[in-house]
């Protein structure tokens, strides 16, 4: 494809996204919405700023920030949780050849997303690995619904997609899931190592390979077993606290939501005591 054609159709893609951002960021910064319906009983999700001023926009958080070192803090200081996954999110047009689509969810992560949501079985390849993570692998995964739309019946596995000028190897296809209980399509997402999303899309502006910094949009965790989710939130507050410098007479500088599971269906998140 001419340079002439691939302008076309990123601003095409560009002209689209502009009127579907308004409702996605509404829904994905203001209140959230709840981890994949097939995610682990008793999901975690840590947003910055605290509870009553929480804000963020894709890729930057405009209050206190989350880094790497507090998944870290959490990964180290917290025995009751499975490994977290630190997320940075992102919206932007996939390009492959004259087709152009913008999924509902793009995400820069690590391996552990795919164990906290479940999402273990593929139709094609596999999940990147830790190591393509700390190499800022030009990788990625992609659902059922990214498939069929630009490859129809195809197979993706090891093609190349356009995201903002960076070629990204397809390494995986996840098996489909349809829809959860938002209405959200399962299956119309993008992952790729959170390292590649912050320096090639994140920080586009810039011709520097080394991360732009290690901030991220959330962390999601999941407790052990369901028995356990007092004390994992109980954990994370108390290792994020004292990490984080906050003071015994000031709130925290985070948020913490929990999804609970009733009837095997995902409820509101949750207020739990964390404090005596």
């Amino acid at each position: 494809m001419n340079k002439h054609c691939y302008r076309i159709h990123a601003i095409s893609a560009w002209l689209a996204l502009l009127f579907t951002s308004t409702v996605s960021l509404i829904v994905s910064c203001f209140g959230g919405t709840p981890p994949d319906s097939n995610t682990v009983t008793n999901s975690i999700e840590i947003f910055p700023g605290s509870s009553s001023a929480n804000s963020t926009v894709f890729g930057q958080s405009n209050q206190s920030h989350l880094t790497i070192a507090d998944v870290q803090t959490i990964a180290a200081k917290c025995p009751t949780l499975l490994a977290p996954a630190p997320i940075v999110r992102w919206r932007t047009p996939l390009v492959y050849g004259s087709k152009t689509w913008i999924p509902q969810t793009l995400l820069g992560t690590t391996p552990a997303w795919f164990r906290l949501n479940e999402r273990l079985d593929f139709s094609e390849g596999s999940a990147f690995t830790e190591k393509q993570v700390q190499n800022n692998g030009k990788v990625c995964v992609i659902g059922k619904t990214v498939e069929l739309k630009l490859f129809g019946t195809t197979p993706a596995l090891g093609q190349e997609i356009i995201l903002q000028g960076l070629n990204c190897k397809i390494v995986g296809v996840l098996s489909p899931k349809g829809v959860n209980l938002t209405g959200q399509d399962r299956d119309d997402v993008v992952l790729l190592p959170w390292t590649t999303a912050k320096i090639y899309l994140i920080n586009r502006a810039s011709s520097s390979t080394t991360l732009p910094d290690e901030n991220l949009d959330l962390i999601l965790l999941a407790a052990r077993s369901s028995d356990q989710i007092q004390d994992a939130v109980k954990q994370i507050t108390s290792a994020l606290r004292d990490y984080r410098n906050v003071a015994a007479d000031q709130p925290d500088d985070f948020t913490l939501k929990v999804w609970m599971r009733k009837n095997g269906d995902l409820s509101d998140p949750v207020k739990i005591q964390t404090t005596p």
